[in-house]
Order: C-alpha cells, then sequence, then structure tokens
C-alpha cells in the first residue's frame, strides 16, 4: 500500500521546483523606429526638410532614397540668376527646390534628355508634379531692366533643343507655370500630360501668327487654374484668348471646371520697376542725414548704450544687467557694426545729454520732409484689360465655377465705368453668379486713369463728385459675396497730370478723392460676412489711421484673421524712420562720421532687400510675401519699437485677428499683452 500513489496528497518531487526556479519568458517588444514607418509617412517627413538638408539626408541614409527624391523633384522653381534672393527665400520658407543658374538648368534637363539617372531604381522622371520659373525663357524679349547677354541667348537656344523631349517624360506632371513661356508650347505636350495638366500660366505675346483654330484640336479636360499674361498688343491677345477658349470650353462656351483665373496685363513690371528703383536709391546721399548725425552726436555722444526693449514682447528683461547682456548680444550678432567699428576720437561733441526720447523724436522726424516718391506703379499696366473683356463676352463665354479671380496690372479709365458696357457688366456677364462661387478677389496693380485732363479746365468736377475706384467692379453688385474669404486691393489713381488742380480743390473733397480706395472697399466689406484676410496696398495719401478706422467700422471685424497694410509710395520714408532707429542705438561707439555713415550704408542695402523681398505685388506661387527672412529679422527691434503701438489697436479691435503685416513685418498676437 505504501507504494500507492494517493490522488488526494500533493506529490512530492525530487529536487527543486521547476515552474519557480525557471524565470519567466520575456515578451518580445516591437521597437519602433522612423525607418519602420510607411513610404508615405516618410515622404510627409522629407517634404518639411529644406533643400540642403535633403540632399544631407539622401547622401547619408539609403532609406529615404525614394522619400527625398520625392521632395527634390515633386516642385521645382527654375531660376537663371544666383544672385535673385526672394526666390531663394521663398523656396526655403515653403520647403521647395530651387534650380539656378543656367548651368545647372542646362544640366538638369541634360540629364532628364539623355536619361542618365537610369542606373538608379527610382524613376526620378515620375516625381516630378510642378515646373515653375517666373524669369527665365523669355526668349530675348526688350527688357528695360536686363539685357540679356550673347551667352545668355545662347543657353536659351540650347535648352529649346531638350524641352518639349523633357517636359514630355514628366508623366506625372500637373502644374506649368511660366509666365513667358510661348502658348503654342501647350500644344506640344503629349495627350497624357495635356489631360493631367491642372494649372498652367503662360503667356499670349507669341513671335509669330497662331493661325487657323482648326489644327487646336485638343482639349484641357482636367484644368482648374488658368493665368493669362498679355503683352502691348491686343490683336494677339485676342487671338490667343480664341485658341485658349476652344482648349476649354465646350461647344456652348462654358466651363464649369475652372476655379481660378487671373488677367495679367504686365506680369511682373512693377515688382522690377520696384526693385530697380529701390536698388539705385542711396539713404546716405540725403541732405538732411547729416544734420541727423550731427545732432545725434551732439546730445548723445556720452550717452550709456541705449537699448530698445520691445513693446510688444512677454519677456521683456526685468534688471539693467539683463538689458545690458541683450545690448552686447545685440551687438555680437550684428556683422556690419562690428565690421564698421573704429576707435577714433571725435571733437567738439560733447554736450549733456537731454531727454532720450525727445531726441529720438528730434531724429525720426528729421526725414518726414526728405521723402522720395516714386510712382512705380502707375507705370507697369496695360490698357487691355477693357478690350479683353468685351472679346470674351462678343464671344458668350462663361465660366461659371470662378472661386478665385485675379485682374494684375491693368488701368481702367474713367468712362469704362459708365457706359451701358461698363466693366461692372462685363464681368458679372463672363463671371454669372461669382458673388455666390467666389471666395478670393485680388486686384493687384490697378490703376484708374480717372483724372487726366489735358486741358486743365474740370477742377469744379473734383468739388462736385467722386470718381470711380477698380473696386466698383465688385462693390456695385446689389448682391453679397459669401463666400468671400480673402481680398487683395492694389489700387491706386494715377494723378501725375493734375497735381496744379488738386491744389485747387478745397480740403475736404480732396480728402474724399485720396480716400476712394478705402470707401469703396469699406462698401464691398458690408457685403462680406466671412472675409478673413485682407491685403492692401495704398496709395500715398491713405495712412495707417483711414485703414485702421475702416476696419474698426466693419461689421465683420471679429472674422478678421489677417491684415496687411503697406505703402509702396513711402518705402523711402518709412526705411529712413528705421534706419535712423538703427544708428541711433549706436551713437556713442562711433567717433567718426565716416564709419557711422559706412554703417548707415550696410544697413540701408539689408533694408532694401527686406522691402524687395516682402512688397511684391505679383502673385509669385500662391504668396502674398516672405514673412521672416533674415534681412526682416535684423530690424526687428525697429520694428517692434516705431510700429507696434500702432499695430496693437488693430488687434485690440478684431477679436480674432492672428497676424498683421506693416511694410513687411509681420506682427503677431501671441506676442502682445491684449
Amino acid at each position: 500500500m505504501s507504494d500507492q500513489v494517493n490522488p488526494d496528497r500533493p506529490q512530492r518531487r525530487n529536487g527543486p521546483d521547476q515552474s519557480l526556479s525557471q524565470p519567466a519568458a520575456k515578451k518580445r517588444k516591437n521597437v519602433i523606429n522612423i525607418l519602420s514607418l510607411p513610404e508615405e509617412a516618410l515622404i510627409k517627413i522629407a517634404s518639411f526638410l529644406t533643400q540642403e538638408d535633403t540632399l544631407s539626408l539622401l547622401y547619408s541614409n539609403k532609406a529615404f532614397e525614394r522619400a527625398c527624391k520625392t521632395r527634390l523633384y515633386k516642385k521645382i522653381i527654375i531660376c537663371e540668376k544666383y544672385q535673385d534672393h526672394y526666390f531663394f527665400d521663398m523656396c526655403n520658407e515653403k520647403k521647395i527646390t530651387i534650380l539656378s543658374g543656367w548651368d545647372n538648368i542646362l544640366n538638369f534637363f541634360r540629364m532628364f534628355h539623355m536619361k542618365s539617372f537610369n542606373d538608379s531604381p527610382i524613376d526620378i522622371s515620375k516625381c516630378v508634379e510642378d515646373i515653375t520659373s517666373y524669369n527665365f525663357l523669355d526668349r530675348g524679349r526688350v527688357d528695360s531692366y536686363k539685357v540679356l547677354s550673347h551667352s545668355d541667348l545662347t543657353t536659351i537656344l540650347n535648352l529649346r533643343q531638350f524641352w518639349n523631349t523633357v517636359i514630355n517624360g514628366f508623366d506625372n506632371l500637373k502644374v506649368l507655370v511660366i509666365p513667358n513661356l510661348p502658348l503654342e508650347k501647350i500644344f506640344c505636350l503629349s495627350p497624357k500630360l495635356r489631360y493631367n495638366l491642372q494649372k498652367i500660366s503662360i503667356c499670349t505675346e507669341d513671335d509669330g501668327a497662331l493661325g487657323s483654330l482648326d489644327k487646336y484640336d485638343i482639349k484641357l479636360p482636367s484644368l482648374k487654374v488658368l493665368k493669362l499674361n498679355f503683352g502691348k498688343s491686343l490683336e494677339k491677345a485676342k487671338s490667343a484668348i480664341d485658341v485658349v477658349l476652344k482648349v476649354i470650353t465646350s461647344d456652348q462656351m462654358q466651363n464649369s471646371t475652372l476655379e481660378e483665373i487671373e488677367l495679367n496685363g504686365l506680369f511682373g513690371q512693377a515688382d522690377r520697376h520696384t526693385e530697380h528703383t529701390l536698388r539705385h536709391l542711396n539713404f546716405t546721399n540725403d541732405i538732411n542725414l547729416t544734420s541727423v548725425f550731427v545732432k545725434g552726436f551732439n546730445k548723445g555722444s556720452k550717452w550709456e548704450p541705449y537699448q530698445f526693449v520691445s513693446s510688444i514682447s512677454d519677456n521683456e528683461a526685468e534688471t539693467d544687467s539683463e538689458n545690458e547682456i541683450e545690448g552686447e548680444r545685440d551687438e555680437a550678432e550684428d556683422e556690419i557694426f562690428r565690421n564698421a567699428q573704429e576707435p577714433h576720437e571725435m571733437d567738439g561733441y560733447d554736450a549733456a545729454a537731454t531727454d532720450r526720447e525727445s531726441q529720438i523724436a528730434y531724429l525720426l522726424s528729421e526725414i518726414e520732409g526728405s521723402d522720395v516718391v516714386f510712382n512705380g506703379l502707375s507705370k507697369t499696366v496695360s490698357g487691355l484689360l477693357y478690350p479683353i473683356l468685351m472679346h470674351l463676352r462678343k464671344k458668350s463665354v462663361r465660366f461659371n465655377n470662378i472661386k478665385k479671380l485675379s485682374l494684375s496690372n491693368f488701368e481702367i479709365p474713367r468712362e469704362r465705368f459708365e457706359d451701358e458696357t461698363s466693366i461692372q457688366l462685363l464681368v458679372r456677364t463672363i463671371f454669372p453668379n461669382i458673388e455666390n462661387h467666389v471666395e478670393c478677389l485680388e486686384l493687384r496693380n490697378i490703376i484708374n486713369t480717372t483724372f487726366h485732363d489735358p486741358y486743365r479746365n474740370n477742377v469744379p468736377y473734383f468739388q462736385s463728385d467722386i470718381p470711380p475706384s477698380a473696386i466698383n467692379i465688385f462693390s456695385d453688385s446689389p448682391k453679397q459675396f459669401p463666400r468671400l474669404k480673402k481680398i487683395f486691393c492694389c489700387c491706386g489713381i494715377d494723378d501725375s497730370d493734375i497735381q496744379d488742380i488738386l491744389e485747387d480743390v478745397d480740403r475736404e473733397n480732396k480728402y474724399n478723392v485720396c480716400k476712394l480706395q478705402l470707401y469703396e472697399l469699406k462698401n464691398l466689406l458690408i457685403k462680406s460676412p466671412s472675409v478673413e484676410n485682407i491685403v492692401v496696398y495704398a496709395s500715398r495719401h491713405v495712412h495707417l489711421r483711414h485703414f485702421y478706422r475702416l476696419i474698426s467700422e466693419t461689421t465683420f471685424r471679429d472674422n478678421l484673421k489677417k491684415l496687411t497694410f503697406a505703402k509702396p509710395d513711402h518705402f523711402t520714408q518709412v526705411a529712413r524712420k528705421i534706419l535712423n532707429a538703427r544708428v541711433f542705438k549706436k551713437f556713442n561707439h562711433f567717433r567718426n562720421l565716416k564709419v557711422l555713415d559706412d554703417y548707415y550704408f550696410g544697413c540701408s542695402k539689408k533694408l532694401v532687400e527686406h522691402f524687395i523681398k516682402t512688397s511684391r505685388v505679383n502673385d509669385f506661387d500662391d504668396k502674398d510675401s516672405i514673412s521672416h527672412t533674415e534681412d526682416t529679422e535684423f530690424f526687428k527691434e525697429e520694428f517692434e519699437y516705431l510700429f507696434a503701438n500702432d499695430v496693437k489697436k488693430f488687434f485690440r479691435v478684431c477679436k480674432n485677428l492672428q497676424e498683421f503685416t506693416y511694410h513687411g513685418y509681420t506682427f503677431e498676437r501671441k506676442n502682445f499683452l491684449i
């Protein structure tokens, strides 16, 4: 019985309990790193990298090859000039690849023409979806701002040999934005590309006659964005329009696919004129500058370093020691200051310092009377808008689904607003029910030649009437604009011929005439309950206080999220305020007027670049302006010191306003104590 096993008693085992002696099996952890993410996620990650960082990652990690090449080749902006800083900054901000310099451009097209990338497992030609260029392939046209060398012309001819073959090799190309590209190039595209094409910007000024419409038996069924850039010839414009209409409309001359249309009279001319004018301005030649320097030395040679403390910063230095540290850091980062500083002595300017704020006010007021006004906008417009719209009306064309309408670089005479075929009527006929569809209206560099009077005999007219504005095209509509989100308004009046007449007009009526732009804009805003973004490039007579009055009286101001205000005609005046504020901080460091003048000159060059980059009135890649560039940040404290208090009023009156851009510098609500 002793050998029998009692099932009710626990069994004794020889040796230690195995269940207790063996450690529990470890659970296997799935280690997740960035390389284990799907290809789509890697492509998304690479899209946030700069061009330089993308190349670095491509050469250092093979796992990112497809993602990096997709980022590099998906969208390419071609720029013939290495020194065109605007496009470099724009590409860096929007994470776009820039291809600059004729050698690189030719090598790029030659590579795809010869298919020298075939040894790669990735067909990069299928990555290309967007080709954009704003200043190349101009076919050697006469340009008052640029002279093409023999080498440039030779390169353009070489490029033409590759163009058709290379472009047709991009099977997934959807966007072709080249304002100077001849219209005929569209008809050289393969049927597959024509079917896929969604956005084009082309030129109507072809060198040769387009010929019979019968040979253009093609369609662009997927096209959503059309930008037509005209030249000086009305006949060529009409011929090109006829061809385009046959390509994009049905037999009934209807189109419901297009969502955006831009008509541009002279693409880029206004911006190039502004750039040319600013680059040739020498701020140090102003006679008032010497008095500013002398006064500054006279009143401030023995001052301690004056530190500008931002009036909109939430993190102000609270002690003198912190302010001193900030000042030292500012001087250390100011490369121009380091290069200009010299230990020369200045005799005869050791008067006692007085109140700092009053001296700042003096320095800033010294430049008020020395403004250099350049009426660049009125010199860069075309008179073809009304004839073009009349031609479209005669063709009975209808665009039924336009969400964005842009009119750029045109002049509109007064009589075009008043006859039985007024420009307002033409727009409503060509774009039926635009009020119910449009989300963005842009009037870019539209000049009203309202006041032209060669006989100088219509002074009573000014006293009894207010002339129309380009904004009347839309503000005169009896309907509301329920979907309108953005308004871009760069309109003005060509008053170059009537300065003597204006002097005879009483002040009240002159005020009404000069504020016409904002008066009509107010009427449009009343009918736009959903507007969120307003961009205003004002004429010389419209000031920030007038813009504030307009916004504060707007019923729907709490919907506003972004505001932009600038006065191109007063860039020089604003520039001198900023430069004098900049130089004023460092008066006590200089003991030689020549060195101080050199510092002023160096700062002026950086400020010119800021205005060139941030004041473009033409539409470059759907970008109103570039913000937070290196040149802009260099003058951050000056912008905040001079203009923050004025800008703060807008944030107070608009509860949801997040950004206010003033002369290219963007103030953000988060930096204000409201």
